[in-house]
């Protein structure tokens, strides 16, 4: 069987494809994706934020629309959670205080 070059492009479109997908799972992290949202975030000030301002910020703002990646708030909590008090790429997230809105955020440059 001869394989073309048309071929090889179906399958490393497929891969990307299925690498794609598995890294928008809750449990795979793309440490690349992470910098780009703490870096855009960051952007923004040294600001407290909840998870449903930054989906809302994100309507206006291309590039943490793009490193946010269409997540719901919920979920947007969830990464900021797993990415809580870990510097990456020059910044930490760290919980502020919680109430019944849920918790605020902060973005910090971690000195690293």
């Amino acid at each position: 069987m001869t394989v073309t070059l048309a071929d090889i492009c179906r399958r490393v479109a497929a891969l990307e494809y299925q690498v794609g997908t598995l890294l928008r799972r809750r449990d795979i992290h793309d440490p690349l994706a992470d910098a780009r949202l703490l870096s855009s975030i960051a952007a923004k000030g040294e600001r407290a934020f909840r998870a449903s301002d930054l989906a809302r910020h994100a309507q206006h703002d291309s590039e943490l629309r793009q490193a946010l990646d269409g997540c719901t708030p919920r979920r947007i909590g969830k990464r900021l959670r797993r990415l809580a008090s870990y510097p990456i790429a020059g910044y930490t997230v760290e919980v502020v205080t919680r109430d019944s809105g849920g918790r605020m955020w902060v973005v910090r440059a971690s000195g690293d």
